[in-house]
């Protein structure tokens, strides 16, 4: 096998030598010869790549790098053991041993930290597209945007999921300013902004994809809490100026097909209510279990 390999390599070295002699006497019965010798010579480098692929496989060898950049096998099994938090460090091991132990595989070269760190900005830029794919493709029943936000430390920070055909997409975790409603918006159109810089670096048409995707959000689903049926309501307001610039012949619908696209469903679940009196009922019914033993033993003591 390595000697058929290397019997090609020096036909097309020899090959690739008699064009370029031929090309200082170039003339036009020559041509169709050159074009014989570049058929030749391509159709020889691609039994060079094929032979070099079949021994890799007869050496049982991964080949993990190829034309200058690592194959799209490993690139996204890396993406996914990153996402399975799995430690940076430790990844290239973990394919290693699995790869060895499974399926009896050797792999040749696998990327630095420095690369994984790229490969983690890629997989974050694909998951942007993901999500705006899905937004911008949500159908007449639209998106329903949901999130969550927590404090740690005196600082907080909010998360954004969309729904959109069955699907749920998370696209965002961000630390925000304040808590009010105002902040909560900023934050909310600056993810939404981010999304479309994977898709387009034009900024008519980003602007333009931005207004699209807020428009595509027909319904929200949160807590009860102040801030976000204020939130609802300034996102609405938003929609509506955004939708004669989404909307074709905006001006020439009828008022009740403009309020039928205005409209929004606004859901706000009382879970959490539930939760937080279910945890200080649990501390309240414990005092009053306290009170009651320390009741019932001093009147033992008075007895």
């Amino acid at each position: 096998m390595k000697h058929q390999k290397r019997q090609l390599q020096y036909k097309t070295s020899n090959l690739k030598r008699k064009v370029k002699q031929n090309l200082d006497n170039l003339d036009t019965s020559q041509l169709d010869e050159i074009s014989e010798l570049e058929e030749k010579v391509k159709n020889l480098n691609k039994e060079n790549k094929d032979l070099k692929e079949l021994v890799s496989l007869l050496q049982d060898q991964k080949i993990t790098f190829q034309n200058g950049r690592y194959v799209d096998d490993i690139r996204e099994t890396i993406m996914q053991l990153l996402n399975l938090n799995v430690s940076m460090n430790k990844v290239n091991e973990v394919i290693r041993v699995v790869l060895r132990n499974l399926a009896s595989i050797e792999v040749d070269r696998l990327p630095s930290n420095a690369v994984k760190t790229r490969l983690l900005v890629e997989a974050r830029n694909l998951a942007h597209k993901q999500v705006a794919e899905a937004m911008a493709s949500g159908g007449e029943s639209g998106n329903c945007f949901h999130g969550d936000g927590t404090t740690k430390y005196h600082r907080h920070y909010q998360s954004f999921q969309i729904t959109s055909s069955g699907n749920t997409l998370s696209f965002g975790f961000q630390e925000m300013a304040g808590q009010d409603s105002g902040a909560l918006l900023n934050t909310f159109t600056s993810a939404i902004d981010e999304l479309t810089d994977v898709i387009t670096s034009d900024d008519e048409d980003k602007e333009k994809l931005v207004s699209e995707l807020i428009v595509s959000i027909r319904s929200t689903m949160s807590d009860q809490c102040a801030v976000m049926p204020r939130f609802s309501e300034q996102l609405k307001q938003l929609r509506e100026r955004l939708l004669p610039l989404c909307i074709d012949n905006w001006s020439n619908l009828s008022t009740s097909s403009q309020d039928e696209l205005k409209d929004m469903c606004n859901y706000f679940c009382k879970l959490h209510l539930l939760a937080i009196l279910q945890l200080n009922l649990t501390k309240f019914l414990k005092c009053l279990r306290v009170l009651h033993v320390r009741a019932s033993h001093n009147q033992n003591m008075c007895l």
